[in-house]
């Protein structure tokens, strides 16, 4: 069973091609085209050969940021960011806003993403005929979910081993999904797990979206307090005003009936 399913795992450590005798890190092996706006990886395609950019192949990095798990303001929902290369304007980011989408959760729609971002770019008529998308990120587990896990879960109706229902299973089936159909497409898809400091620039992405976010919401309550002061001050104002009045009112009607006695007593006095 393991025999038919498509080989997911991009590891450069298992041929020579991808450094000689031991494989370039990934700063080597991965060079970013300005002109062309994506990344591309780097190997020996033959012996003897130049180090060459692999053809018909795009390097896509992802990584997601969760700040605090504990409730779903907007300051504390996850992020992704979608990496090409650098100040490369396919570059993206932003808030993922489903409640449910924390930690692992999050790595998982970075991935979809990343997938997406590359689609968009093909639908545009970019990427024409490339073979390979390799997905860098640093998340053991989103890794593992698609290249080795998935068709477990599947087999087992998304349940796991002790029968309990897999968690982010309508994340992980929709991308599984979109992969099978690149995949049917002849468009493999690879999953390549780096050590986070390879993955820095993705995840400053990320923590960007959260800075921005909390910087908006931020603003938002100190406006919402700044108009809570102003509509203090107005009713105050507005009831110092209506004190003022009403001593007003009071002196005026107060000198009015001081008056009208005066009268009388004026009128009575005439009239004895």
């Amino acid at each position: 069973m393991a025999a038919d399913r498509p080989r997911r795992n991009f590891n450069p450590a298992k041929t020579p091609r991808y450094g000689r005798p031991s494989p370039f890190s990934p700063d080597k092996l991965v060079r970013y085209s300005p002109k062309w706006q994506y990344s591309r990886l780097m190997n020996f395609p033959f012996c003897g050969s130049c180090f060459r950019p692999r053809m018909y192949s795009v390097v896509v990095a992802v990584d997601a940021a969760s700040r605090t798990n504990h409730d779903s303001t907007v300051a504390n929902r996850s992020a992704y960011g979608v990496y090409f290369g650098p100040h490369c304007r396919f570059n993206e980011s932003g808030m993922l806003t489903s409640s449910e989408l924390k930690s692992s959760g999050a790595e998982l729609e970075a991935v979809w993403r990343g997938l997406e971002a590359v689609l968009a770019r093909r639908r545009a008529g970019e990427l024409e005929g490339f073979r390979e998308i390799v997905i860098m990120l640093d998340s053991a587990y989103a890794a593992n979910v698609f290249r080795q896990w998935v068709w477990l879960w599947e087999a087992r109706g998304w349940t796991r081993a002790n029968g309990q229902p897999i968690k982010n299973q309508a994340e992980i089936q929709r991308t599984h999904n979109i992969i099978r159909c690149m995949e049917a497409n002849n468009m493999a898809v690879r999953f390549w797990r780096v050590d986070r400091k390879w993955n820095e620039a993705a995840a400053a992405l990320a923590n960007a979206a959260l800075d921005e976010a909390a910087d908006a919401l931020a603003n938002a309550a100190d406006a919402l307090a700044n108009a809570a002061d102003a509509l203090a001050n107005a009713t105050l104002d507005e009831a110092a005003d209506a004190l003022a009045n009403v001593a007003l009112d009071g002196a005026a009607l107060d000198g009015a009936s001081h008056s009208g006695h005066h009268d009388n007593g004026t009128y009575y006095d005439q009239g004895f």
